[in-house]
């Protein structure tokens, strides 16, 4: 498996285009009928819904699907309803939307009983699922007319296109500029020594916690060490170097000391808890004020935006910044990546695949799409979006069409195993949380890639 082929430039470009211009029926045993759901019947589709003369009435189905997050639910009732007005024979179950992802599906993969529509990832159970039959693939459909290439390739695996991203994903670090302001700082910080001094006078000057990250979700518990990481790289060969060797399990985190001293020198203004706090929590924290910076993906640049807001009273009060890990007067270096896709499932009832077809070519028409778009507040992907469809919160606005402009990393979960993931991520939560020194945490790091790799 080529996981190295996600390079980061195809991300970046990507994303300045973009920007600126009841059950739902068991899954079928992939085995045993490798062409269900592979194209819908004759008759389905608009014509049913348009309802013309001679047509007979769609018989009544269920979907499941399972792509709703907790940052745009409310977005969710829209979509739903506007979507069964369009199609009234098909009413939508969203499912798993307050679970593990991962968890969810392996207990629906074991009962043979898979969503006809989820979110759909590189991670290792996904691919697993492509390799078994589960998934269905996406290319010819309409989804996928007016998504880039570099995007499609992305998430193809195997000659399968088993997904269509939502969007292009990037590192923030989101501020309460009045908690800043508090603080003494009428500007964000701009590299490493001002955001520690920054961090410094936070605590020592105002009630707020300096430094705050959502570390129960993977992606950004390794985020914050990949952040340090990416601002000692010397070039884009260093960092395609350091993919390459994360992929194939040879590369030596103790390589880089000067990750360990910024390590210690954040350690004492990680707000206490971040290590296990969750992506809602940490948004519902920053609306209470407990904390003044929160570093996440632009995912959630919505919410978490919306959230120093309501805190503050004092609107565009927050701001997003690319994280100032950079060393004075040295390039910032950010981290990126494509987001979660939605893809579809195989299924045994025909009359449940038809739906899942309908329903995911209708999600990625612009003006559908938008619903989810703007409730995130993320990068669209979709060529054919105008600008007037692109709402983006104005806190993050001026960030979009610099990221292309930043040396950049693909985010981790791109390149390392499940295996991997869990025990860096567990090394690194007792680092975070003063249980354990940094230093032990990257021999841990290391041995452990050289056990679980690609």
């Amino acid at each position: 498996m080529k996981k190295t082929r996600r390079l980061m430039a195809l991300l970046l470009s990507a994303a300045v285009m973009c920007a600126s211009g009841g059950c739902a029926g068991k899954s079928t045993d992939p085995k045993a009928d490798q062409t269900s759901g592979a194209a819908p019947a004759e008759g389905a589709g608009q014509s049913q819904a348009e309802g013309g003369a001679g047509s007979q009435a769609p018989e009544e189905v269920v979907l499941e699907v399972q792509i709703v997050d907790t940052n745009w639910a409310d977005a969710w009732n829209h979509m739903k309803e506007s979507f069964e007005s369009q199609y009234p024979w098909i009413t939508l179950e969203s499912v798993g939307a307050q679970q593990n992802i991962d968890s969810f599906i392996s207990a629906r993969v074991a009962a043979q009983d898979l969503p006809a529509v989820i979110k759909i990832s590189s991670a290792d159970i996904y691919l697993n699922m492509i390799d078994e039959g589960y998934v269905r693939d996406l290319s010819g459909m309409e989804c996928v007319a007016n998504v880039p290439d570099r995007f499609r390739e992305a998430f193809t695996y195997n000659g399968v296109e088993y997904g269509v991203t939502q969007g292009a994903s990037f590192s923030a670090l989101y501020l309460n500029m009045e908690a800043l302001r508090e603080a003494g700082w009428d500007n964000p910080p701009s590299d490493w020594n001002q955001f520690i001094q920054c961090c410094k006078d936070i605590k020592e000057k105002t009630d707020y916690a300096p430094f705050l990250f959502n570390g129960d979700h993977a992606t950004i518990c390794y985020m914050v060490y990949e952040l340090l990481l990416a601002n000692c790289l010397g070039s884009q060969e260093e960092a395609a170097a350091y993919q390459e060797a994360l992929t194939n399990g040879t590369f030596d985190f103790s390589a880089y000391p000067d990750i360990c001293r910024k390590m210690n020198e954040l350690i004492p203004y990680i707000m206490e808890g971040s290590a296990s706090t969750a992506q809602d929590d940490a948004v519902a924290i920053m609306a209470d004020g407990g904390a003044a910076m929160l570093l996440g993906g632009n995912w959630v640049s919505a919410s978490a935006l919306e959230a120093i807001e309501s805190c503050t009273g004092v609107e565009n009060s927050g701001l997003a910044i690319f994280p100032p890990f950079n060393d004075p007067g040295k390039p910032l270096w950010i981290s990126t990546s494509t987001e979660v896709g939605f893809g579809l499932t195989k299924q045994d009832d025909p009359k449940v695949s038809e739906a899942a077809e309908l329903f995911l070519n209708w999600v990625f028409e612009p003006e559908n799409f938008k619903i989810i778009q703007n409730a995130r507040g993320t990068v669209p992907v979709l060529t054919n979006m105008t600008s007037e469809q692109i709402v983006l919160p104005e806190g993050i606005k001026g960030l979009v069409g610099e990221v292309s402009s930043h040396n950049s990393v693909m985010m981790g979960y791109n390149f390392y195993t499940a295996e991997f993931k869990d025990g860096a991520c567990t090394a690194l939560r007792d680092v975070y949380s003063g249980n354990a020194s940094i230093e032990d945490a990257v021999k841990s790091m290391t041995q452990l890639l050289s056990q679980y790799h690609y």
